[in-house]
């Protein structure tokens, strides 16, 4: 086992990273300290209830910690030595990326933000938008993902259906026939089940199993949107959490207009 190594050090703000399934994970910035033989500048706050429960404010003495090669980690403010001078930490009610408004799904500790065309999050929603569970898109792997975002290519979800076969031609590696297959695939997509698209939406805790029962139950997209929380509850395996999750995502204007731009499209109407 690493020994843990302890230094005291200023914490000079709180910053905010969007992961890319849209988590909002707070890090310290802190005044350079040596911790164990390496200068620390930057270290993990884990999420909301970690800061309030260790009550860190910005302008703290703090103790940061890092046992072997782990990123290193506020473990403690030193409340003894403030001034009066310190900040309470507020976490953000809108995404640093996107600026929407963010959540915080029941029972969890993660604050979350749920737009799916939210750039700090997009490579990711579009990989599992097309994943095998999902729209099943053939052709359109991880790799595929990246140098069609890199080229400016897919800014959001709708972009997919939107690609040409002369647009991907000259993308590396791609080619003709390449191109014609991922095209055919795309358009073939659209005829995937409604519960096939539910799913690839990524609304938190919506599994197969209960995309089908929204699927057979409201049939259309636009009923769907419509759906009150009562109405979700009474269907079976739609508990509480998830019921929730629906009603937020489906809250959030980005998401609505990239639902209606991908119906538009003829993908996901049910």
């Amino acid at each position: 086992k690493f020994a843990v190594r302890k230094s005291k050090t200023k914490l000079l703000d709180i910053g905010i990273n969007v992961g890319p399934t849209g988590s909002l994970n707070p890090y310290a910035v802190l005044l350079p300290v040596d911790v164990n033989g390496v200068m620390v500048k930057r270290a993990t706050l884990h999420n909301e209830d970690y800061i309030n429960t260790k009550d860190l404010r910005i302008g703290d003495q703090v103790i940061v910690e890092r046992a072997g090669d782990v990123i290193p980690k506020v473990v403690d403010s030193v409340v003894e030595e403030r001034n009066g001078s310190e900040i309470p930490f507020k976490f953000p009610s809108v995404c640093p990326s996107c600026l929407y408004k963010v959540v915080r799904l029941e029972g969890e500790s993660t604050v979350i933000c749920l737009n799916v065309s939210c750039p700090a999050r997009l490579e990711r929603s579009i990989e599992h938008f097309v994943s095998k569970v999902a729209m099943d898109i053939q052709g359109m792997g991880p790799r595929i993902v990246r140098i069609l975002i890199e080229n400016n290519l897919i800014n959001n979800l709708p972009d997919i259906f939107q690609l040409k076969i002369n647009d991907l031609i000259i993308l590396d590696g791609m080619g003709q026939k390449k191109a014609e297959n991922l095209v055919k695939a795309i358009n073939d997509s659209k005829t995937r089940p409604f519960s096939n698209f539910l799913v690839a939406l990524g609304i938190p805790y919506l599994g197969i199993e209960s995309a089908a029962i929204l699927a057979n139950h409201f049939a259309y997209m636009e009923n769907l949107v419509k759906g009150t929380h009562d109405e979700l509850l009474s269907l079976p395996s739609i508990g509480d959490k998830i019921a929730q999750s629906i009603i937020d995502y489906f809250a959030n204007e980005s998401n609505l207009g990239t639902v209606n731009a991908l119906n538009e499209l003829g993908v996901g109407i049910g």
